[in-house]
């Protein structure tokens, strides 16, 4: 029998999909308390397992894009935001390791705010701002606590810096 499901519901489903799939990689990780986090970073360092579950997430970040696209683009542009965070911190074990819970957090706060945005909750505006007080909060934070610029596109940023002015 076929069921004619309204688009938003569709992309709830795959969002809600692709998100069940991150916290069950995120629940099978897990670390113990009188472990330090040196020999917890020194042991996953080189798993070939997480590798391979970091791949998944960084995989499954571009679905949600891709799926985000097709909603809106202040949604969009949320994300993204939130995918360079992630992805930053994907691209080094040993800050995954120490950062999972923010991750972890970003992502339950941006599924928790595009469900209402799905369903059509009537408080969708005053959570949209919420959200955006929230995500400003977690990107000060990323920017003061974990980022480390190193220069790499300096040489880009002045010439373009140069061409503007």
């Amino acid at each position: 029998m076929y069921v004619n499901m309204d688009k938003n519901q569709r992309n709830f489903n795959s969002l809600n999909d692709i998100y069940q799939k991150i916290r069950e990689i995120f629940s099978n990780f897990k670390l113990q308390s009188d472990v330090p986090i040196e020999k917890v970073i020194q042991i996953y360092s080189n798993d070939n397992n997480l590798l391979k579950e970091i791949s998944v997430i960084e995989d499954s970040l571009s679905e949600i894009a891709d799926i985000l696209a097709q909603i809106g683009n202040k949604e969009l542009f949320y994300f993204l935001s939130i995918r360079h965070m992630i992805g930053y911190i994907l691209k080094d074990v040993k800050l995954f390791i120490i950062y999972m819970p923010f991750v972890d957090n970003l992502l339950i706060n941006f599924f928790k705010f595009i469900h209402s945005k799905l369903i059509g909750d009537n408080d969708y505006e005053e959570n949209d701002e919420i959200f955006a007080d929230f995500l400003e909060e977690q990107k000060d934070y990323f920017y003061d606590n974990i980022f480390e610029y190193t220069g790499e596109y300096e040489d880009l940023i002045i010439e373009v810096t140069n061409i503007l002015w």
